[in-house]
């Protein structure tokens, strides 16, 4: 088989000898009892509005007998559609999983970013501030203070300095 005809699903299979026989929908319905949501379903590749692979299986087998096509080439197409299915299904998967470490790690980085950027910031500002605050001993000017007018008992003035 040629790669082309490797990727038919079963779909195309029945849709193609549906069309060579120019019947109606309706008409295979009421022959085989399969609804007939379900059996454009079939041909559009639509299993999953079906209750299960049993089912499908079923269903491919009874339209491709009715369609007087091999059933097991119908069946082989469909474990095929399944495979590819799957393959795609784990790709995505992949994807999203590579996408959700992708902004994990952004999120990271930008903590780790603002934290070095705010510990930056606590260590140029908090010394500036103390520098400018500061009071005490520890200090380089000194403060004189007079005082004068101390009047003492006996009707004498007194002046003297006092310096901290």
């Amino acid at each position: 088989m040629s790669e082309k005809e490797e990727r038919i699903y079963p779909g195309e299979l029945l849709k193609e000898a549906r069309k060579k026989t120019r019947r109606k929908y309706k008409r295979f319905s009421s022959e085989l009892g399969i609804p007939e949501k379900y059996l454009e379903a079939l041909e559009e590749n639509n299993f999953s509005i079906m209750a299960g692979s049993a089912y499908v299986k079923g269903y491919l087998r009874a339209y491709a007998k009715k369609l007087e096509l091999d059933p097991e080439t119908v069946i082989i197409a469909y474990g095929r559609y399944l495979r590819d299915k799957r393959k795609l299904e784990k790709k995505d998967i992949k994807k999203q999983e590579k996408k959700a470490t992708r902004r994990k790690h952004f999120y990271i980085f930008a903590i780790i970013f603002l934290f070095i950027a705010l510990t930056t910031l606590l260590i140029v500002f908090i010394p500036e501030r103390n520098k400018n605050s500061e009071v005490g001993p520890a200090s380089t000017t000194n403060v004189k203070t007079n005082v004068s007018c101390l009047v003492l008992p006996e009707g004498r003035r007194s002046e003297f300095t006092l310096s901290y």
